[in-house]
């Protein structure tokens, strides 16, 4: 315990801010910060961040308004990855039971969705895949013709760049991987059918 001597105002005192280095006067002997910003400041250099604790933060860091609780928020976040891993068959077991309740349309959905972002990247999902069909008015954006029953249509990208051009049914996705292939392909087709046809 300090002593009443100690703990007594010293407003008299004038002393130099050990975060900004402005003078100030200080309230108690022990005072080596101007304001609570500068007291913030010096709290997050003398203590790493890997052992920023929820009893080792101030008080007024989340009761102020404009202070970040980001330490407070990554000790919870590495509280629930710690508990991940020391539990891991517990949690598995219930995040089957929670897909196991979902309906069957809803667990398809979320499929589809993981899969396009696996295979196109995060940028492109379930959502933008509609909104991308609702454009074509559902059907092929070559042959204008809709997916067979239970089939959903091919999404074309160019395999160079990587970038997404549209919605192909079957049929005209396996035609672009020859137009890929060979610039002249359709003129080069268009020609030998008529060679054939001559024939006829």
């Amino acid at each position: 315990m300090h002593s009443r001597a100690t703990m007594k105002p010293a407003a008299d005192i004038s002393k130099i801010c050990a975060a900004c280095g402005t003078e100030f006067l200080a309230w108690t002997i022990r005072a080596r910060a101007c304001s609570k910003r500068c007291a913030l400041r010096l709290w997050r250099r003398t203590i790493p961040k890997k052992v920023r604790t929820p009893s080792k933060i101030p008080v007024y860091i989340s009761s102020r308004p404009g202070v970040s609780t980001e330490p407070k928020a990554e000790y919870a976040r590495s509280q629930v990855r710690d508990s991940r891993k020391r539990n891991r068959e517990v949690f598995l077991a219930r995040e089957r039971r929670y897909r196991a309740k979902l309906p069957l349309e809803v667990r398809q959905r979320r499929a589809r969705d993981y899969n396009l972002n696996l295979k196109y990247g995060k940028a492109f999902g379930i959502v933008e895949y509609e909104v991308m069909l609702v454009s074509q008015l559902g059907g092929c954006a070559i042959c204008g013709r809709s997916a067979e029953t239970g089939k959903h249509l091919h999404v074309d990208h160019d395999h160079a760049t990587g970038r997404i051009r549209g919605l192909l049914c079957h049929r005209c996705n396996h035609g672009m991987v020859a137009v890929d292939a060979c610039s002249d392909w359709a003129d080069r087709a268009a020609a030998y059918k008529a060679r054939h046809s001559e024939g006829d």
